[in-house]
C-alpha cells in the first residue's frame, strides 16, 4: 500500500480512560477518525461503541502497552495493516508518582521516566515523516507540578526535545 492510499487519523495513547478518553470523545465529534491505544481492551471498546453511538465513525481500537521497547512499531505496523497513518498523534499515556525520590521504589521510578519520555518520544518521532505529509502535529500532555496543576496540553506543528529530557513541542 502506497503513503498515498493510507487515511490520516489521529492516534490517542492511554485513551482507555481520564483524560484520554475524553480527547478521543473530542477529536471524534469534531470528524476526525480516531485510533485508540491502551492496554486495557475492554475499555477502549467501550469507549468506541460510545462514540459509535454518539453518530461519529467507530475508532479502530489498538490493544497495546505503549511502554514496551517495539511499542512504536507494532503500534505502526497495525496502523499501516488497517490502511491508516497518524495526522495527530496524541500522547496521553504516562503516569507520575508522588513522594521523595529517595522514598520511592526505584523501579518505578525508573518506569515512569522509560514510560513518560524515551516510550513517548519513540511514538512521536516514528511517526514524524506522517505528520509532516499531513501538516500534523502532537499533543503532549506534560505533566508538572506547578502550584498543584498539570501542564496544559498544546498541539504544535513541530518535535523538540526540551527541558531536562522531557519531550516537549517548539514551534
Amino acid at each position: 500500500m502506497s503513503m498515498a492510499e493510507l487515511r490520516p487519523v489521529t492516534l490517542i495513547t492511554g485513551a482507555s480512560a481520564g483524560i484520554g478518553a475524553a480527547l478521543a470523545q473530542v477529536f471524534a465529534a469534531h470528524g476526525h477518525e480516531t485510533v485508540l491505544v491502551a492496554r486495557r481492551e475492554q475499555l477502549l471498546n467501550g469507549l468506541a461503541d460510545a462514540i459509535a453511538a454518539s453518530g461519529a465513525p467507530r475508532p479502530t481500537v489498538l490493544r497495546a502497552d505503549v511502554a514496551r521497547i517495539d511499542a512504536a512499531r507494532r503500534i505502526g505496523d497495525a496502523l499501516i495493516a488497517n490502511g491508516l497513518e497518524p495526522e495527530i498523534v496524541i500522547n496521553n499515556a504516562g503516569f507520575g508518582l508522588v513522594g521523595a525520590a529517595t522514598r520511592l521504589d526505584r523501579g518505578e521510578q525508573l518506569a515512569m521516566i522509560d514510560l513518560n519520555i524515551r516510550a513517548l518520544t519513540d511514538l512521536s518521532l516514528a511517526f514524524a515523516e506522517s505528520l509532516q505529509r499531513h501538516q500534523g502535529g502532537i499533543l503532549g500532555r506534560r505533566r508538572q507540578r506547578a502550584a498543584g496543576r498539570e501542564g496544559i496540553p498544546a498541539l504544535q506543528p513541530q518535535l523538540g526535545v526540551l527541558g531536562p529530557g522531557e519531550p516537549a513541542l517548539a514551534q
